[in-house]
């Protein structure tokens, strides 16, 4: 839908959506909106990714990742070479990646406001084995909420990142 519809509106209706591949916004002033959930089944691929736009707004969807997801390695919302982006009262549940549940990278002027993102840390094994310096591998808990890399002008703000399952 977002491919007949660029840069417009598109509304995720009430309901769990299931979805293999990221919904791709990459035309200017798109806003992606809606009360549903989107269910992202595949660890390597995030919900949604923003990527080279302009003016495009993210509101009020859920992404999440099915309960027994496993291997996940990607954000729920990725933004990436974008500018003047907006992600408003959105909501990121049980990602369980190493990559930020939300991030942001290479991207100009985007907020990220009233966002809640809960259960986002997993058990990993930091392996160090091949340093010189250490040797060894560990496990521990790894995860990140929002992150921001190589971008200027962002603004975070009144968002909530809670992890209630470790």
């Amino acid at each position: 839908e977002i491919d007949a519809h660029p840069g417009g509106a598109i509304e995720i209706p009430a309901g769990e959506h299931a979805i293999e591949a990221p919904l791709r916004i990459t035309a200017d002033g798109t806003r992606l909106s809606g009360a549903g959930t989107l269910i992202q089944s595949t660890g390597s691929a995030p919900a949604v990714v923003v990527e080279n736009a302009r003016d495009v707004t993210v509101r009020r969807i859920t992404m999440a990742r099915p309960a027994d997801a496993r291997d996940v390695t990607n954000s729920g919302l990725l933004v990436l070479n974008s500018e003047w982006v907006t992600v408003d009262d959105v909501r990121v549940i049980g990602n369980k990646a190493r990559d930020a549940a939300i991030q942001i990278r290479d991207s100009e002027h985007v907020t990220v406001r009233n966002c809640v993102v809960r259960d986002y840390k997993r058990i990993a094994v930091d392996d160090r084995t091949d340093s010189e310096l250490y040797g060894y591998a560990f496990r521990c808990i790894d995860g990140t909420g929002i992150l921001a890399t190589r971008s200027t002008h962002v603004t975070i703000e009144s968002n909530r990142v809670i992890e209630e399952s470790l």
